[in-house]
Protein backbone atom coordinates (compact mmCIF):
# COMPACT_ATOMS: atom_id res chain seq x y z
CA UNK A 1 0.00 0.00 0.00
CA UNK A 2 2.84 2.39 0.63
CA UNK A 3 6.10 2.79 -1.19
CA UNK A 4 9.30 2.96 0.83
CA UNK A 5 7.39 3.65 4.05
CA UNK A 6 5.75 6.74 2.56
CA UNK A 7 1.99 7.12 2.67
CA UNK A 8 0.36 7.58 -0.74
CA UNK A 9 -0.29 11.26 -1.44
CA UNK A 10 -4.05 10.73 -1.78
CA UNK A 11 -4.23 9.33 1.75
CA UNK A 12 -2.33 12.31 3.11
CA UNK A 13 -4.63 14.68 1.22
CA UNK A 14 -7.72 13.08 2.74
CA UNK A 15 -6.18 13.04 6.21
CA UNK A 16 -5.31 16.74 5.96
CA UNK A 17 -8.80 17.66 4.77
CA UNK A 18 -10.41 15.67 7.59
CA UNK A 19 -8.04 17.18 10.15
CA UNK A 20 -8.98 20.65 8.89
CA UNK A 21 -12.66 19.75 9.19
CA UNK A 22 -12.02 18.73 12.79
CA UNK A 23 -10.15 21.96 13.59
CA UNK A 24 -12.98 24.00 12.07
CA UNK A 25 -15.52 22.43 14.41
CA UNK A 26 -17.18 19.90 12.08
CA UNK A 27 -19.00 22.59 10.10
CA UNK A 28 -18.64 20.85 6.70
CA UNK A 29 -16.56 23.75 5.39
CA UNK A 30 -13.06 22.26 5.07
CA UNK A 31 -13.64 22.23 1.31
CA UNK A 32 -15.90 24.72 -0.43
CA UNK A 33 -18.06 22.06 -2.08
CA UNK A 34 -18.57 20.12 1.16
CA UNK A 35 -17.02 16.94 2.45
CA UNK A 36 -19.38 14.65 0.48
CA UNK A 37 -18.25 16.14 -2.83
CA UNK A 38 -14.60 15.88 -1.84
CA UNK A 39 -15.05 12.23 -0.83
CA UNK A 40 -16.71 11.25 -4.12
CA UNK A 41 -13.76 12.62 -6.07
CA UNK A 42 -11.22 11.25 -3.63
CA UNK A 43 -12.73 7.77 -3.84
CA UNK A 44 -12.49 7.91 -7.65
CA UNK A 45 -8.81 8.85 -7.43
CA UNK A 46 -8.19 6.01 -4.99
CA UNK A 47 -9.95 3.58 -7.34
CA UNK A 48 -7.75 4.79 -10.19
CA UNK A 49 -4.64 3.60 -8.31
CA UNK A 50 -5.62 0.01 -9.04
CA UNK A 51 -4.61 -0.95 -5.49
CA UNK A 52 -7.43 -3.04 -4.02
CA UNK A 53 -6.33 -2.28 -0.45
CA UNK A 54 -6.50 1.47 -1.08
CA UNK A 55 -9.87 1.06 -2.79
CA UNK A 56 -11.23 -0.88 0.20
CA UNK A 57 -9.87 1.74 2.60
CA UNK A 58 -11.46 4.55 0.58
CA UNK A 59 -14.79 2.76 0.65
CA UNK A 60 -14.58 2.35 4.44
CA UNK A 61 -13.82 6.07 4.89
CA UNK A 62 -16.70 7.06 2.62
CA UNK A 63 -19.10 4.74 4.47
CA UNK A 64 -17.96 6.15 7.83
CA UNK A 65 -18.77 9.68 6.63
CA UNK A 66 -21.96 8.86 4.73
CA UNK A 67 -24.61 11.54 5.31
CA UNK A 68 -22.14 13.77 7.16
CA UNK A 69 -23.78 17.08 6.20
CA UNK A 70 -27.14 16.04 7.69
CA UNK A 71 -25.71 14.80 11.00
CA UNK A 72 -25.66 16.76 14.26
CA UNK A 73 -22.21 18.08 15.19
CA UNK A 74 -21.63 15.44 17.89
CA UNK A 75 -22.26 12.62 15.44
CA UNK A 76 -20.10 14.34 12.82
CA UNK A 77 -17.24 14.43 15.32
CA UNK A 78 -17.58 10.72 16.07
CA UNK A 79 -17.74 9.78 12.39
CA UNK A 80 -14.80 12.01 11.51
CA UNK A 81 -12.72 10.45 14.29
CA UNK A 82 -13.58 7.01 12.95
CA UNK A 83 -12.55 8.00 9.42
CA UNK A 84 -9.30 9.52 10.66
CA UNK A 85 -8.66 6.32 12.60
CA UNK A 86 -9.00 4.35 9.39
CA UNK A 87 -6.57 6.63 7.59
CA UNK A 88 -4.11 6.48 10.48
CA UNK A 89 -4.21 2.69 10.50
CA UNK A 90 -3.36 2.40 6.80
CA UNK A 91 0.34 2.08 7.43
CA UNK A 92 0.04 0.80 10.97
CA UNK A 93 1.36 4.08 12.33
CA UNK A 94 0.12 7.46 13.31
CA UNK A 95 1.77 10.56 11.89
CA UNK A 96 5.01 11.09 13.77
CA UNK A 97 5.89 14.28 15.58
CA UNK A 98 8.55 16.53 14.05
CA UNK A 99 12.09 15.35 14.68
CA UNK A 100 14.70 17.53 16.39
CA UNK A 101 17.52 18.79 14.18
CA UNK A 102 20.29 16.29 13.61
CA UNK A 103 23.70 16.89 15.21
CA UNK A 104 25.16 17.19 11.71
CA UNK A 105 23.18 20.37 11.13
CA UNK A 106 25.73 22.48 12.97
CA UNK A 107 25.43 23.98 16.42
CA UNK A 108 22.39 21.98 17.43
CA UNK A 109 19.94 24.82 16.82
CA UNK A 110 18.03 25.78 13.78
CA UNK A 111 19.92 28.01 11.42
CA UNK A 112 18.47 30.72 9.28
CA UNK A 113 19.02 30.32 5.58
CA UNK A 114 21.95 32.35 4.40
CA UNK A 115 21.41 35.04 1.85
CA UNK A 116 23.66 36.25 -0.89
CA UNK A 117 26.29 38.22 1.00
CA UNK A 118 27.47 40.17 -2.07
CA UNK A 119 25.29 43.12 -1.09
CA UNK A 120 26.92 43.71 2.30
CA UNK A 121 27.10 47.32 3.22
CA UNK A 122 24.38 48.29 0.79
CA UNK A 123 21.59 48.82 3.22
CA UNK A 124 18.67 50.87 2.04
CA UNK A 125 17.86 53.43 4.71
CA UNK A 126 14.94 55.75 4.38
CA UNK A 127 15.58 59.28 5.33
CA UNK A 128 12.91 61.28 7.02
CA UNK A 129 12.08 64.48 5.30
Amino acid sequence: MSVGGQRPAELETARKVLELERRQGHQDRAVTTGLASFLVNWERRMAATGDVDLQALAEQVVVALDGYAALPVGERAARLDAALGLLGEESGTRPSPPQPPSPASGRGGSRRPTSDRSDRGRCAVRRRE
